[in-house]
């Protein structure tokens, strides 16, 4: 087995505090490794077993942040384990040449070219690992991302490995020009969250890194064409409070669902989108199952 990356302290730290904290709301967490890599991975699960096969969902950080920082924003030890019943997955990436953690997703964000991390292989491990440990319904295995965690779950479920049943990017992007081509072995359902005003991974697409990246409209077509969706959506503007004003687009799709939702005014860090956490954990409950 190769050598364990070093993990920042506080990285190791947070996940053990997450894991205490867990113990006193319903909810338990443990740490595993990930016997290839040697990488760590926190898993919560409801302290009562719910006795059947359950959702999984994969929380997919951002680059130089830890793991914990999107588990808390959203409550999912709450909302997903508690509530309903589901099984969080917290992977983490490597430490780059700074030590901040990032995930080998695109040339854009925040690769570190062919040589890096296979992180959707890892990821792909994490999973069968995890079935080891628990009872996993396999077709119903989703991911959250935000930034470059959005980029690795656009990455993980372009792979053929048919993984992944749903997944929500909040500000990031699919595969670009100068990344492998999307090509998913099952379809996918895919909420994209994007602020007009974000300045980082821009509404328009762009370039960063090593690479370009599509624009948030670019994204949502790929997804559209892959899971046959029909070309017009249904569109409608809401006014939520804290998120402000959004325009939805949904695509009618015969085995999944594609979604789009612009945070009118939003940065990168949309951070009262917290607000709606809810709402963004029922799409991934509506998706078609997998086979």
């Amino acid at each position: 087995m190769p050598a364990a990356a070093p993990i920042p302290v506080r990285v190791a730290l947070a996940a053990t505090l997450a894991a205490l904290a867990a113990c006193e709301s319903g909810v338990r967490g443990a740490v595993f490794i990930e016997p290839a890599s040697g990488r760590r991975y926190t898993v919560f699960t409801p302290r009562r077993a719910p006795g059947r096969a359950s959702p999984v969902l994969f929380a997919l950080h951002a680059h130089a942040t830890d793991p914990e920082v999107l588990v808390g924003a959203f409550a999912l030890e709450r909302r997903a384990v508690a509530r309903r019943g589901w099984i969080l997955v917290v992977p983490q990436g490597t430490g780059d040449a700074d030590g901040h953690l990032s995930w080998n997703a695109s040339a854009a964000c925040c690769g570190t070219g062919p040589d890096g991390p296979d992180d959707v292989g890892y990821l792909h491990r994490v999973l069968e690992d995890l079935r080891r440990h628990a009872a996993v319904d396999p077709g119903r295995v989703y991911a959250i991302g935000e930034s470059n965690g959005a980029f690795m779950a656009h990455r993980w479920a372009c792979a053929g490995a048919k993984d992944l049943r749903a997944i929500v990017s909040i500000s990031g992007a699919a595969p670009g020009p100068d990344d492998s081509p999307c090509a998913p072995a099952a379809p996918v359902s895919v909420l994209q969250i994007h602020g007009d005003q974000d300045r980082i991974i821009r509404f328009e697409g762009g370039r960063l890194g090593r690479g370009r990246y599509p624009s948030v409209r670019e994204s949502v077509e790929t997804w559209r064409r892959l899971d046959l969706c029909e070309p017009t959506p249904r569109t409608v503007r809401r006014w939520r409070l804290f998120l402000g004003a959004s325009r939805m687009e949904s695509w009618s799709c015969p085995r999944a669902q594609v979604a789009l939702w612009t945070v009118e005014g939003g940065a990168h860090h949309i951070r009262s989108l917290r607000f709606s956490a809810d709402e963004i954990l029922d799409f991934l409950t509506a998706a078609p199952a997998g086979d």
